[in-house]
């Protein structure tokens, strides 16, 4: 069993593992992608899981997939039919870790409902990506992305924070955040931020 700890939000029937890709090799890298989609895709097809979404972050693609039961004998199932598919492309040189509860921090997501909300929006994300790349769709990833960003600050923010804190001082303060430079992490407060490097910094820019 997992140790828990009050750090951590856990999502039940939901699962984790990383395939690390032995190459920077970018066309090695797409082709472990196309891969790695056809094993999910397989397992999903066979009723193993049913939603399920990656990410790719430095070396490895990080995949989450959920399973219809919540019995412990679906987690068995679920890895000894990824062992399995992952073996059948054995040139890829994947090393897969062991398959683990799907968890992350809870000062991000905290708590379970959040979390699979998240988790949810991802599986939609993934189905978008591969539509796209299977040429059943096309579309732009900028304006894609970019309408979802804007939407979703006009559900979260538009009505319930002061209109100082308007989609481009929330841009910036991102922006800011990734950068390594003083941000408003006080964000949902009705708080007047008045940061003089972050406003000296930004007003080098010409946008502040």
């Amino acid at each position: 069993m997992t140790k828990r700890d009050n750090n951590t939000t856990y999502l039940k029937s939901w699962y984790s593992v990383d395939f690390k890709v032995q190459t920077t090799d970018e066309k090695h890298k797409h082709f472990t992608k196309d891969k790695i989609i056809k094993i999910m895709s397989t397992l999903k097809i066979n009723k193993v899981i049913n939603k399920w979404f990656f990410l790719y972050e430095g070396n490895r693609f990080d995949v989450r997939m959920s399973t219809i039961s919540k019995a412990k004998k679906s987690k068995d199932k679920l890895e000894e039919a990824l062992i399995k598919e992952a073996k059948n492309y054995p040139s890829l040189g994947l090393e897969i870790n062991t398959l683990s509860d799907y968890k992350e921090r809870n000062d991000l997501f905290p708590d379970e409902t959040i979390l699979e909300i998240f988790a949810n929006i991802m599986n939609e994300i993934t189905k978008a990506y591969i539509l796209k790349k299977n040429y059943y769709t096309d579309f732009n990833n900028f304006r894609l992305m970019e309408r979802i960003a804007h939407c979703m600050f006009l559900t979260f923010c538009y009505t319930d924070i002061t209109t100082t804190k308007n989609e481009k001082y929330f841009l910036m303060q991102r922006l800011a955040e990734r950068m390594g430079i003083p941000f408003d992490d006080k964000f949902d407060e009705d708080n007047c931020y008045d940061n003089i490097s972050f406003k000296k910094y930004w007003a080098q820019t010409g946008y502040y």
